[in-house]
């Protein structure tokens, strides 16, 4: 056995490490009582008895019999302790460890988070934050990451094709480019206001290009709200786009739209030519100048991607899909929708100090 009087200082709370286990083997096989090992090991008895116990497999041996009336072989059964099964017992024991699988006590729950990312098209987060926010009525609650987990365990229904892409980018550092073409005011003397999205009625547009450039989507998204418009065009053209941002313009009461910041495409050259409202223009390459547009875009080209003939689709179909993305819970709008968001700013300024409420 190892020394007893050592000055080595053994730390509270610590499981038995292979090399105790193949001592206390040793030590067992040369007779050592259970108290004289816990002693060695500076270990509570109780731990090694309870190792032994573990780590004991039943062993039989034949015994040789001389006497003529027995003829056949005895065997004699006893419990011997080894090292590596108990080792092997302990990895089993931790892997046990922790509580059930939660969504598991609640199946209606998982059917309705699998069902949500499945058929409408939902990402954890969003599903979780809007139970929440509604105050659901499961007898259990998840959080975001336990999906994900569930999912990787193939626990769920749901495989990675099922969720949306996941990507992170590099963020580039800012660099303005001067403008090489102006139809306008530069985003430069856009009142700082706009950038704060503290006040509602603040816009940023831009065009969806369908195959060979032919046919063509206009996006318009508020700030603020993230609430999104899409506008179906004839053609890219700056006539077109104006005529389509008029109507646009016309179908808002006074007052909810004061700006709009656009791109510098030659669609957008005539809009300089709308009254009552301050249009600007990004400056050239900088996409993140109109960073709530470019998100919105990205989710449109799930229903429309790139490389798609976007003539046969009607107003009325891509009202649809813009019906999708307006109420889908968004985390940077405390998981409420981008509508809902939207109605509410609608009502403020149509009745501001508690008015009239326009759904009355």
């Amino acid at each position: 056995m190892n020394q007893v009087n050592n000055n080595t200082v053994k730390e509270k709370g610590k499981h038995l490490s292979l090399c105790e286990r193949i001592e206390i083997e040793k030590s067992l096989a040369r007779g050592f009582s259970i108290r004289a090992i816990a002693k060695a090991l500076e270990r509570p008895p109780s731990t090694i008895s309870r190792e032994v116990q573990r780590g004991s497999v039943v062993q039989r041996r034949k015994i040789n019999s001389y006497s003529k009336k027995i003829t056949v072989p005895l065997e004699v059964s006893e419990l011997k302790y080894f090292a590596d099964t108990g080792q092997r017992v302990a990895k089993e024991n931790i892997g046990k460890r922790g509580g059930k699988y939660k969504l598991f006590k609640d199946p209606e729950l998982l059917r309705y988070i699998e069902d949500k990312i499945l058929k409408h098209k939902m990402s954890p987060d969003a599903i979780i934050g809007q139970l929440k926010l509604e105050k659901h009525n499961y007898k259990t609650m998840v959080n975001t990451k336990t999906i994900y987990n569930y999912k990787d365990k193939g626990l769920m229904r749901v495989k990675n094709i099922d969720l949306l892409l996941k990507c992170r980018r590099t963020p580039k550092k800012e660099c303005l480019r001067a403008h090489k073409r102006l139809f306008g005011n530069s985003i430069e003397q856009r009142p700082e206001a706009v950038a704060l999205r503290q006040e509602f009625g603040h816009y940023e547009g831009d065009t969806i290009i369908g195959k060979d450039g032919k046919s063509a989507v206009l996006t318009i998204v508020e700030r603020k709200t993230r609430k999104g418009f899409m506008l179906w065009i004839k053609d890219k053209t700056a006539k077109a786009v104006l005529q389509a941002v008029n109507k646009f313009k016309n179908t808002l009461p006074k007052g909810a739209i004061k700006t709009i910041t656009l791109d510098n495409g030659s669609e957008f050259a005539r809009l300089s030519e709308l009254k009552g409202i301050g249009v600007h223009y990004a400056h050239p390459y900088s996409a993140y100048e109109r960073g709530g547009n470019e998100n919105y875009n990205g989710i449109i080209r799930r229903f429309l991607p790139k490389g798609k003939d976007l003539s046969h689709f009607s107003q009325q179909d891509l009202n649809r899909i813009n019906n999708w993305i307006d109420s889908y819970p968004r985390k940077i709008l405390g998981y409420q929708t981008a509508e809902a968001a939207f109605e509410k700013e609608l009502q403020n300024t149509l009745f501001p100090r508690g008015g009239i409420n326009v759904s009355a």
